[in-house]
């Protein structure tokens, strides 16, 4: 590759997830976006798992579903 040229990515299993910002630019802490869908990152167990959110098509119905997924896990005995 020469100096001057971009490699572009089009292995699909290095897709990255990208940050999720408000309407001031602001990062959206717990949300992930990637290709048509949002990720809530939430802690299950002692572990950190991204949980996809099909049914947000915006930041803010991501954000609102984020904070359900994390009452229905905090209200879980064994999660």
């Amino acid at each position: 590759m020469k100096g001057n040229e971009t490699q572009i990515n089009t292995n699909v299993n290095d897709r990255t997830y990208e940050k999720v910002y408000d309407r001031q630019r602001r990062r959206m802490r717990g949300l992930w976006f990637r290709d048509p869908t949002y990720y809530a990152q939430v802690d299950i167990g002692g572990r950190t798992k991204r949980i996809p959110l099909p049914d947000a098509t915006t930041v803010a119905e991501a954000e609102r579903a984020r904070q359900v997924l994390k009452q229905k896990i905090a209200g879980c005995p064994n999660p």
